[in-house]
């Protein structure tokens, strides 16, 4: 019997050096050229995808800004119909694979037009800006942000294009100071962080209708014109000041927040709606939106006195009744203002 044993465990040990072995014939090493390239591969189709969603949103998002600058108030900039870009704007671990694939350098490049009459090319290479040379990076980033802020209607570039520099003359528009971008994280989410606006992918891969994001995208811009994250961070600090001096049980800061965070909700759902009919799309749809929305994150119902995003029948009817208003507004030809 011992060596019966003994023999099982032999080959046993003999299995594993082998299949070890074999598992080790094919692994390729770090440097391997043919996994180098898989990697390369991998990482374009990651940065082709991404950037596909960020030209769908830009198509949305760019006309959108524009025409509820009114509504802003003092959050207003200037935008032009094209998206202008370096290797800074992408994550470090990207930047090759952008490099390679559209050929985005240090330097400021026009990654993509919109629709339309621009005065710019896809494929343009910024050198100077109101005559002062394009930096490159970070810094190049910020001066193109600084001259839209301060342009008049009219951006004075040179572009490298068709083999020499030319002049021209970009035509600039006010716009809400949101940048709307893209996230590659497939959660069903967006958010406005008081600076920007970022839809996430599992977002944008839900509604295949633009007229859908933007019922989105009016709710989170509307969050910024009505001030909410300022508001929340401030109702958010108090309450967990508040807690902290009743011994950090965590109940007053949920109680004091909640609440605030659902009217906060609830008005940026109203001016949003407006701001989508404003920019032209039909909000016919929306409660359908939002609907989608709870039904594919699972919202749960008996959490609702604590959600602070409620797909209650409250909300549909707000919406429902907010979306006829605005319905008599536009037969009426009335300005569309919440």
């Amino acid at each position: 019997m011992p060596s019966r044993a003994l023999a099982a465990t032999t080959a046993a040990a003999m299995a594993c050096a082998l299949l070890a072995g074999c598992a080790s014939v094919n692994r390729p090493r770090a440097d391997d050229a043919e996994l180098v390239r898989e990697r390369e591969t991998q990482n374009e189709l990651i940065v082709e995808r991404q950037l596909r969603r960020q030209r769908r949103l830009d198509g949305i998002a760019f006309d959108f800004m524009r025409r509820n600058a009114p509504l802003c108030g003092n959050d207003v900039t200037a935008g032009v119909d094209a998206r202008v870009v370096n290797l800074a704007a992408f994550p470090k671990a990207r930047r090759a694979a952008v490099a390679r694939r559209f050929g985005v350098g240090e330097g400021l490049s026009v990654l993509w037009t919109l629709p339309g009459e621009s005065a710019l090319r896809e494929g343009d290479r910024v050198t100077s800006i109101r005559g002062v040379p394009a930096e490159p990076g970070e810094r190049g980033l910020r001066q193109w942000r600084e001259a839209l802020q301060a342009s008049d209607g009219e951006l004075r570039l040179t572009v490298w294009r068709d083999g020499r520099e030319q002049p021209v003359s970009a035509t600039t528009r006010p716009a809400c100071d949101y940048p709307v971008m893209a996230n590659p994280d497939a959660a069903i989410n967006a958010f406005n962080d008081g600076e920007q606006i970022v839809f996430y992918a599992g977002m944008l891969d839900l509604f295949a209708e633009d007229r859908d994001i933007a019922v989105v995208l009016g709710h989170e811009l509307a969050h910024g014109t009505r001030g909410h994250v300022a508001k929340g961070r401030a109702a958010a600090v108090f309450g967990a000041l508040l807690d902290t001096a009743l011994g950090d049980t965590g109940l007053v800061a949920g109680l004091a927040s909640a609440p605030f965070s659902r009217r906060m909700e609830a008005e940026a759902d109203y001016t949003g709606l407006y701001m989508a009919a404003n920019a032209g799309y039909d909000i016919a749809q929306a409660e359908r939106v939002w609907r989608e929305i709870g039904v594919t994150v699972a919202s749960s119902a008996d959490k609702e006195a604590a959600d602070t995003h409620p797909s209650s029948p409250e909300r549909y009817v707000a919406i429902r009744r907010t979306v006829a208003e605005i319905q008599d507004r536009q037969r009426a030809g009335r300005p569309l203002a919440p």
